[in-house]
């Protein structure tokens, strides 16, 4: 229930702080490394993001309990936009306190599994209903005249395939998907799969899919835009595409 939880309060939040005030993000300490594959820093800066922000703080662990916050939170029961905003802010100042103390202290990290096989983006496109589509190319201001689509023989990558040893961060482990069993410490952030990148010939945006799966009925699928900020990729936009 925790996940489904937190996403319909998000929206509830999204939907009463009004259009011109939208919900502070919180604040996390950047995780510093370096790449010299350029793809391989895409998807390493996209997976950092997407375990800290769009994980459910499952990589917080026991850190912080998120039930017992959000059931001791008046959200429900506040009507004004203003008191709705404060209280977010309020939670999002703890998830940043218990971001900084997980902060390069292994021993309250949690394991994210990656697979290592890369879906084909333009097989994503393909699958979807037209309409949908078309909606997608707008809103996430695709311009297939305007990509580049980078080759893993360019970038060395062996097979299109992600070696999750090749990946770093500072606030959790990351183990390949094949290390996953029902015995696997209940430590578990959950399991990611991503498409191929494509990128705009300028090479400084791009769009990609990604799988979340956190439970039977805890995940989701979405294609993200994502931008170069100061040499670093994070995610501008999402479209879901299916949520469990």
């Amino acid at each position: 229930m925790t996940k489904p939880l937190l996403l319909v309060l998000t929206l509830l939040l999204l939907a009463g702080c009004g259009p011109n005030k939208m919900p502070p993000p919180y604040e996390r300490v950047a995780c510093h490394y370096k790449k010299d594959n350029p793809l391989l820093k895409v998807y390493n800066d996209v997976l950092i993001e997407l375990v800290e922000t769009r994980g459910y703080q499952l990589y917080l662990n026991k850190s912080l309990n998120i039930d017992s916050l959000w059931k001791t939170s008046p959200l429900y029961d506040l009507k004004d936009s203003s008191a709705i905003y404060a209280e977010l802010n309020r939670i999002h100042h703890l998830f940043s306190q218990h971001q900084k103390s997980t902060f390069n202290n292994p021993k309250k990290w949690c394991t994210a599994y990656l697979d290592s096989q890369l879906i084909d983006f333009k097989m994503v496109l393909k699958s979807l209903p037209s309409e949908m589509d078309k909606e997608l190319w707008t809103s996430l201001q695709i311009d297939s005249s305007a990509w580049q689509k980078y080759t893993p023989d360019s970038l060395q990558l062996v097979k299109a395939q992600l070696n999750y040893r090749d990946f770093q961060a500072c606030t959790f482990k990351i183990e390949p998907e094949s290390a996953f069993s029902s015995q696997s410490p209940s430590c578990s952030i959950g399991h990611y799969k991503f498409s191929t990148v494509v990128l705009n010939r300028a090479k400084d945006k791009g769009w990609l899919y990604y799988e979340f799966v956190c439970g039977g009925t805890c995940g989701r699928g979405e294609i993200i835009t994502i931008e170069k900020q100061h040499e670093n990729w994070v995610i501008k936009d999402s479209k879901m595409l299916w949520i469990s």
